[in-house]
């Protein structure tokens, strides 16, 4: 084809725990949504950072296939909000090896870019492309 080289694209292979834990996140965000947007929520009793993260990567799927923005967060027991007084959200969940926690809440996709756009603003951050 005249000098124009071809590039091979590079799939994933099909990761069944990786599609197993997000569809348990996404039973999470469906149980936190009938609730009502903008309620946090907190898995507690992860072992490991790794799997904690792996959880945040999780949810940031879940709300992608819902439809709905999220905002997920993690950190050590011990050191996040709601820690003090002998690890609550652990205490709760009955798991005295927990070790990391992750915080979830799902918006509405218009009142999560309604907020970026008002924090942009109000912060001066440039707009996308540099144009102002």
């Amino acid at each position: 084809m005249g000098g124009q080289q071809t590039r091979a694209r590079a799939f994933a292979a099909p990761d069944p725990a990786r599609d197993d834990l997000t569809d348990q996140a996404i039973g999470h965000l469906r149980n936190l949504i009938d609730r009502g947007f903008g309620q946090e929520e907190v898995l507690a009793g992860c072992a490991s950072e790794y799997r904690a993260d792996q959880w945040r990567l999780a949810f940031r799927r879940a709300a992608r296939r819902l439809g709905v923005s999220a905002l997920v967060l993690w950190h050590h027991c011990g050191e996040g909000p709601g820690c003090g007084d002998g690890h609550r959200y652990c205490v709760a969940a009955g798991d005295p090896d927990c070790t990391w926690h992750v915080h979830f809440t799902a918006y509405r996709k218009e009142d999560a870019a309604r907020f970026m756009a008002d924090k942009s603003d109000r912060l001066g951050w440039p707009k996308r492309g540099g144009a102002e």
